[in-house]
């Protein structure tokens, strides 16, 4: 549904289970969201806005922008449930799983580039209470908070993996060059 409206110009950045982020060619937000109109619920667009829409709230099925007053200018994903992204007004969002909430507020967006620029790690320090045999115990822990590194996937070089099976594994060890480098998706051509 999405590819054809867009005339196959788009990418998906990354997906999770309620979620993605697409990357596309359009001159702006709503000119993307015009052409996916069908399978778009924009009940939290203003009321003033020329794509509002009320007709969808709270049916499911639809999609929905959740970045309506802003467009993401920078991207990093390192692996499922953790990246981060910057919008147009210096907003920034980091998600790492397994770390909590008030840790994540202290990492940086430049060390998620980091990581993925120097394949690498990044750790936090935790501090929780926990009960133990009718004791409260201070505990402190070490957690790896965003790595390059995913089982799941296989790395074509720093920025692009696919996932373990694919065709383009056998095509990169044979020409030791990373499909989607060669092929870009190049925007505005």
């Amino acid at each position: 549904v999405i590819r054809p409206a867009l005339d196959g110009k788009v990418e998906v950045l990354f997906s999770d289970t309620d979620s993605f982020l697409l990357l596309a060619e359009a001159s702006s937000s709503d000119e993307v969201m015009h052409k996916l109109s069908s399978v778009v619920d924009t009940s939290n667009y203003p009321e003033d806005h020329p794509l509002y829409d009320a007709s969808r709230k709270y049916l499911t099925g639809y999609l929905k922008n959740e970045m309506v007053n802003s467009n993401i200018t920078t991207f990093v994903g390192l692996r499922s449930k953790c990246y981060a992204f910057k919008t147009d007004d210096n907003y920034t969002v980091a998600k790492a799983k397994g770390v909590k909430t008030c840790y994540k507020k202290k990492i940086k967006f430049e060390q998620f580039k980091e990581c993925i620029d120097t394949i690498s790690s990044v750790e936090v320090k935790q501090t929780s209470i926990q009960a133990k045999d009718h004791q409260n115990l201070l505990v402190q822990s070490v957690k790896c908070s965003m790595t390059s590194f995913d089982d799941k996937r296989f790395l074509l070089c720093p920025i692009h993996s696919v996932p373990y099976g694919s065709v383009l594994i056998d095509l990169y060890k044979s020409t030791k060059k990373c499909y989607y480098c060669v092929n870009p998706f190049h925007l505005g051509e």
